[in-house]
């Protein structure tokens, strides 16, 4: 799974709800040290619009934590449909898409909280996202050192 998201030339990354920031915190990571990475949809834009651009070579990666939308489901299918390759990473009520995708990652959200507990998908983006970064070190570095000089240049980040 690593190779594909490093020979992607591609990568669409989506995710409602509670799984928004996760595919939001993944999408930051991987730019790190890597281009072609976008965020699916754009903010209050359709998901229509974006698969009519998905080409075969996009890998696809879907965070599908429970109370998903329903239209997740159907971008499941439709991205099976059409071939795409896909990384899952959800719960363990994800289980039942396991056939249309071409990897899941379960994790799971149990907390004696009242709430779900995301450390556990937050440490699996780290882990992906410093796999990917070893996986191609120089360029990967080359590209967070060109960041950081554009972080200063713009005075954007304070101390």
């Amino acid at each position: 799974m690593i190779d594909a998201l490093d020979a992607a030339p591609r990568l669409a990354v989506v995710g409602y709800r509670n799984s928004y920031p996760l595919a939001l915190h993944l999408r930051q990571q991987l730019l790190q040290c890597r281009p072609g990475v976008a965020l699916w949809p754009a903010p209050n834009q359709s998901l229509a619009e974006e698969l009519a651009e998905l080409d075969p070579e996009t890998l696809v990666v879907l965070f599908g934590f429970r109370r998903r939308p329903r239209v997740f489901e159907a971008l499941i299918e439709t991205l099976a449909a059409r071939g795409q390759r896909c990384v899952l990473i959800g719960d363990a009520t994800t289980a039942r898409y396991a056939e249309h995708v071409t990897w899941r990652l379960e994790c799971p959200l149990d907390s004696v909280s009242a709430f779900d507990s995301y450390a556990a998908p937050m440490s699996l983006i780290c882990l992906l996202a410093n796999a990917l970064l070893h996986r191609r070190l120089a360029s990967g570095r080359a590209r967070i050192d060109g960041i950081t000089d554009l972080y200063e240049s713009l005075d954007e980040l304070g101390p």
